[in-house]
């Protein structure tokens, strides 16, 4: 791999991992889901300019902003106002083994018995992370993430039918969709919607600008570009990255807790997404 793109991903993967303690700051400010339907205003404002529309994909792409643009991003987010962001950051891991699992059962793939291994490796060290005693106090965080993370996996295996169409599109027009119900499942589940835009604090507004510019349209825009470059196998072993920098970034930031027991959760999954990303079919 190239130096340059070398530098592309790592700058990506930092990006991702410090969208954890950024949010974290941002769900602190703003309720959950009215911070992601705003980042996703954004997003559509960023993006539509580039993009055509998407002729004979709106049913793909409705059922796609429902599961991941709305459902995934609001259980996600509303974890993580549960949660700490360096939990968070390790939590939200669990949507590989899921994603592998869901391959299993609904496409039909073959995992063999290290695929098997890595899933239940990765469980495992959640289980151990969810045994802290504040985490214990506040366990809804941990169930909601997971949830979310099984809207991210299932709306995985809606995107790979839409391959045909540019990401950028895919993300801006799944911004423009989901923006609207997120609202919505806001302004019945959530109140403060008032005192939040008409008090702009500088970390949720920043937060919102964060995620919706470099997390999605810079981030994803390099990851998909690099992804045309190079094979899968060389890219996804960076994506092991992600939970490190959000570990660190949320520790030092925030002065989030490493204990040891965390640290050993977060290591035993890290160990099970190796093993997924990295072993050979």
């Amino acid at each position: 791999m190239p130096l340059r793109d070398l530098g592309l991903a790592l700058a990506v993967m930092a990006v991702w991992g410090l969208n954890f303690p950024v949010a974290k700051l941002g769900v602190a400010d703003m309720p959950p889901m009215l911070l992601i339907s705003l980042r996703w205003v954004v997003v559509a404002a960023l993006a539509l300019p580039f993009c055509r529309l998407p002729t004979g994909r709106w049913g793909k792409l409705i059922w796609l902003s429902g599961v991941l643009g709305i459902a995934h991003f609001a259980l996600n987010f509303t974890g993580i106002k549960l949660l700490d962001a360096a939990t968070a950051s390790v939590v939200a891991q669990v949507q590989v083994p899921i994603a592998a699992l869901l391959g299993v059962v609904i496409e039909r793939e073959r995992p063999g018995l290290w695929r098997i291994a890595g899933m239940v490796i990765a469980f495992a060290g959640v289980v151990v992370i969810t045994g802290e005693p504040r985490i214990l106090e506040q366990p809804a965080g941990v169930i909601l993430m997971v949830a979310g993370a099984t809207c991210w996996a299932i709306g995985g295996l809606i995107a790979k039918r839409l391959t045909d169409l540019p990401p950028l599109a895919v993300n801006a027009w799944m911004a423009v969709l989901s923006a609207p119900g997120l609202f919505a499942v806001s302004l019945v589940a959530e109140s403060g919607h008032w005192e939040a835009l008409m008090t702009p604090t500088w970390n949720g507004w920043f937060a919102v600008l964060y995620m919706a510019g470099p997390v999605t349209v810079f981030g994803y825009g390099i990851w998909y570009r690099l992804m045309r470059r190079h094979p899968v196998s060389t890219l996804m072993p960076f994506m092991l990255l992600v939970p490190m920098f959000g570990v660190v970034s949320s520790a030092v930031l925030l002065g989030d807790p490493l204990t040891a027991r965390f640290l050993l959760g977060a290591a035993i999954t890290l160990a099970g997404l190796a093993v997924l990303i990295l072993v050979r079919r």
